[in-house]
């Protein structure tokens, strides 16, 4: 965790892919109704040095818009 709390980076292995390990970056933070949340997130196959090659990018999600009810 960074030290401003927020979270930069998540690793874990993708059970459902047998494993396959992942490294989750979140980007971008902005404060909805008073939350911190990130608008950005990347995930790649994490690599035998815990990082990761630009490709394949696995997953990406850009919010722009959110609440809460």
């Amino acid at each position: 965790m960074a030290p401003d709390g927020k979270l930069r980076r998540h690793d874990y292995d993708v059970d459902s892919n047998g494993g396959t390990p992942a490294v989750h970056y979140f980007h971008d933070y902005a404060t909805v109704q008073g939350i911190a949340l990130p608008s950005r997130h990347l995930i790649y196959v994490r690599d035998a040095n815990l990082g990761h090659q630009k490709e394949p990018l696995v997953v990406s999600i850009a919010v722009s818009e959110a609440r809460f009810s």
